[in-house]
């Protein structure tokens, strides 16, 4: 019976875990300019709502969506957003609030660029439209063993009386 319960509990605790932490927004603030590029590298397992505002009026920026391997070889080996294949771009814009659609789970990043001399300062908003269904999947399958072995140990009890 304590098995059962120790079971039990690791499944409901990956359970919260999935629904806390999976649904936990990434928030950060970019500068970019002509000759400064920047971004961030994120994990995600499903689609991705965006949300990107300039700090004062109105600047232009293009936002490009990679993956994790692409964004590290490219971007950041050689300093240019032109040898990277895109998953998704957004060029010329002075916002964006939209979805983003992912292949699946695995690391991503947001890449920034603009073409004005001044400094423009981005405020990014990144928050996941799903829980980790995996993670969640997995805490119900251990919670539910749990209480299969909890039911089954006072089975026996009653049994044995």
């Amino acid at each position: 019976m304590r098995l059962g319960r120790i079971v039990f509990v690791v499944g409901v605790v990956i359970i919260a875990s999935a629904l806390m932490f999976g649904m936990y927004p990434l928030t950060d603030s970019i500068r970019v300019r002509d000759d400064v590029s920047s971004g961030f590298i994120f994990s995600a397992y499903s689609d991705i709502h965006v949300e990107v505002t300039p700090n004062v009026g109105s600047g232009v920026f293009s936002m490009y969506l990679l993956e994790g391997i692409d964004a590290n070889n490219t971007v950041v080996q050689n300093k240019s957003i032109t040898l990277a294949t895109p998953l998704a771009h957004f060029e010329n814009i002075t916002s964006f609030d939209d979805t983003l659609t992912l292949p699946g789970l695995g690391v991503y990043a947001l890449y920034f660029t603009s073409p004005e001399s001044e400094m423009l300062l981005l405020f990014v908003h990144v928050r996941p439209l799903h829980a980790n269904l995996r993670l969640l999947n997995g805490g119900i399958v251990i919670a539910s063993l749990g209480l299969i072995v909890i039911s089954g140990s006072w089975g026996l009890k009653k049994k044995r009386k």
